[in-house]
């Protein structure tokens, strides 16, 4: 999906490289971590985000993934469709806060509804009118919200368990990003 050409710019220039990493596994599975661990320790001036917390949308596949990447300083994870707070929990216990990076993946959190966790599989349970999908379960039947604020409920409710202070609980939402993005080099790169 990425060659070396592309990771090799991404190394010299500081560039955030946004993986969706494969596989029924995603992050849980060992031949996607030693994928991520080579990408890291050859690349290590680029900063690899892994979507949706690398697709551990669930506490089983986040209890598997976690210690893959704890002390892979360049690998970051953003929370888009994560709204089980147990697999936060996991993550902010493992890792440093400042590796999470809060993600929404609108449009799709514009649903109304919540990700939940049936026996080993995340699904959506969402309010009538969303088009049909896979894993996705619709219901006149409850109150929700929108998903977006799930995702910010799960990090929250996850990093007080854990007792993140106020200002790392902040960070998440705004600052972590935006550091990762002032590390990449701006200006006239010449040579490329």
């Amino acid at each position: 999906m990425i060659g070396p050409n592309e990771m090799n710019l991404a190394n010299k220039l500081r560039l955030v490289v946004l993986l969706h990493v494969p596989r029924t596994g995603r992050l849980a599975d060992p031949e996607i971590q030693k994928g991520v661990q080579r990408l890291a320790r050859d690349y290590p001036q680029a900063q690899i985000v892994l979507a949706h917390c690398g697709r551990c949308y669930c506490p089983d596949e986040m209890k598997q993934a976690v210690k893959s990447i704890t002390k892979l300083k360049n690998v970051f994870l953003d929370s888009s469709m994560v709204m089980d707070p147990t697999v936060f929990e996991i993550l902010l216990s493992n890792i440093d806060s400042r590796r999470l990076l809060f993600a929404t993946d609108l449009p799709v959190a514009n649903m109304r509804g919540r990700r939940v966790y049936v026996m080993g599989h995340w699904v959506d349970l969402v309010l009538e009118g969303y088009p049909q999908s896979a894993y996705r379960v619709c219901s006149d039947n409850m109150r929700a919200t929108f998903m977006a604020y799930e995702i910010i409920l799960a990090i929250r409710r996850a990093a007080e368990r854990i007792g993140l202070n106020k200002k790392q609980i902040r960070d998440i939402f705004y600052e972590n990003g935006a550091a990762i993005l002032r590390k990449v080099k701006t200006g006239n790169v010449k040579g490329i």
